[in-house]
């Protein structure tokens, strides 16, 4: 009898194991899978029916979730909706977690990360909903808001980073939209609203910053600069020609300064002073002679063509920028025209900034990232970000550290006393490089800066795009002046 009565209490424990395990396995390490599945019908109002963690900028919330009396039990909201839009993105009935660290760093949010795989086990034995992790960035709301407001109601993009570190200090994008209208429990209402923002190529949900790509301009003639310098054929001081017409190879069309202006009485210049008054014809000149193979792999080593991974986590979409171009077997007059900026050549903002923060940092790449910590319910910081984490991708520097000192000193002449003038901080040396870019006939051009300072020990870099720079479309009158309050802002 006591032997029947042991195996049945044996089976009863290992039938009771079975189920642990079971419901462990579906509860924590399948919960992605069930999530997914498109029979789970309660997921949606599963995914309101507990406290979705913050996005923090400066340890306040621009997004938050708060109660509500209906059916979804929490109502995500936005302090400052279209300031930070590019950063937040947005939580919707409709799109559920869109754009933005609302998608990149969503199972941080919403709790499901297996970091807070502890958390999810006491809360499921406790019949407690679990608690999203918050999220602290790396933005600025001082350098945000100069930046918002600097850019006024033009079209554009603002992007500020810490070139040493890779922080992204401030992210804007113009136009933008008010996420507050998309996060509400109106599914029909939020849908329509989300197709009317989508609309048209000006699409406010587009985040300018990473995912737009422009001719760069003249921004570009700073890469052109470092291939030129990095062949040991060339430094700064080089004379090179510069005359006011180049004959594009192989083609009847002459290539112009701007404005048709002269670049030089004699016909030549160094390479410090073809930087500093933006010469095209002297660029162009350069970088037929540089070569397609030399110049494309100086872009490639600034990171043209690779996607940057700002933010991700894991089962969520990743933060990444577009690849910016540079076009592949070029004949001669193309390539003249994509050493200056102009062609096939495509850029984001994030890849411009980086040709300053490169510079900047000696040479070096601190890869770009926009989230600093993750906190759990509590507050208690469980997972730290850097730029190191990336260094991987790439191990070497992009330059050499006698290259940057020069490209530094060239940056520095632009503004000092080139085309860079209205980024002039009294007491502060800025270097800098302004681009304007034209895009279609007739069109108005877009208007470019890249820059950095302190240029002796750099603390900021900045890019400004201003798409069709008004009355008087260039780098100098449009973004310039955008930048230098920026970099006020950051060294005040």
């Amino acid at each position: 009898m006591n032997k029947q009565i042991s195996r049945v209490g044996f089976l009863i424990i290992f039938l009771s194991l079975v189920l642990i395990i079971s419901s462990s396995y579906w509860q924590f390490f399948q919960v992605s899978v069930l999530q997914a599945d498109a029979r789970n019908t309660r997921q949606l109002y599963n995914e309101y029916d507990h406290k979705r963690g913050d996005i923090l900028v400066d340890g306040k919330a621009i997004a938050y979730s708060e109660k509500t009396m209906d059916e979804f039990e929490y109502q995500r909201k936005y302090t400052d909706g279209e300031l930070y839009s590019a950063v937040t993105g947005f939580y919707s009935i409709s799109n559920k977690a869109d754009r933005g660290l609302e998608a990149a760093q969503n199972s941080y949010l919403d709790g499901s990360a297996d970091i807070f795989w502890l958390d999810k086990i006491i809360n499921s034995f406790a019949g407690r909903n679990q608690i999203g992790g918050s999220i602290e960035t790396t933005i600025s709301s001082k350098l945000q808001k100069v930046a918002w407001d600097s850019l006024g109601n033009r079209k554009g993009a603002v992007l500020a980073m810490d070139p040493k570190t890779g922080a992204i200090l401030a992210m804007v994008s113009k136009p933008a939209y008010n996420p507050n209208d998309l996060a509400i429990h109106n599914s029909a209402q939020a849908a329509n609203t989300y197709s009317k923002l989508a609309r048209g190529l000006e699409s406010p949900l587009i985040n300018k910053t990473i995912s737009a790509l422009y001719p760069p301009g003249s921004t570009f003639k700073v890469i052109d600069s470092a291939a030129a310098i990095s062949s040991g054929e060339y430094n700064k001081d080089t004379s090179i020609p510069s005359p006011q017409f180049y004959r594009l190879p192989g083609t009847i069309t002459d290539l112009p300064n701007y404005n048709k202006e002269i670049c030089s009485s004699s016909g030549n210049q160094s390479l410090l002073d073809a930087l500093r008054i933006s010469c095209n014809t002297a660029f162009a000149m350069l970088g037929v002679k540089l070569g397609q193979v030399n110049l494309a792999s100086q872009a490639n080593s600034f990171g043209v063509g690779k996607e940057f991974i700002l933010a991700n986590a894991q089962n969520s979409l990743a933060l990444e920028s577009s690849p910016s171009v540079f076009p592949k077997n070029l004949t001669d007059d193309k390539l003249a025209l994509a050493s200056i900026g102009q062609g096939d050549v495509k850029f984001t903002p994030l890849q411009d900034l980086l040709i300053s923060a490169i510079v900047a940092n000696n040479g070096k790449l601190a890869y770009p990232y926009l989230v600093k910590d993750i906190k759990d319910p509590s507050g208690k910081i469980v997972k730290q970000f850097s730029s190191s984490q990336y260094s991987d991708q790439f191990n070497n520097p992009v330059i050499s550290y006698d290259v940057a000192q020069q490209l530094n000193i060239m940056m520095q002449s632009v503004v000092q006393r080139g085309g860079a003038f209205n980024a002039q901080i009294p007491g502060v040396i800025v270097a800098g490089k302004t681009g304007t870019a034209q895009t279609t006939e007739g069109a108005i051009p877009h208007a470019w800066f890249t820059g950095f300072a302190p240029a002796d020990n750099p603390k900021i870099a900045v890019c400004v795009l201003v798409e069709d720079g008004e009355n008087d479309p260039t780098g100098a009158s449009a973004s310039a002046p955008v930048a230098k309050r920026v970099i006020q802002a950051a060294l005040q």
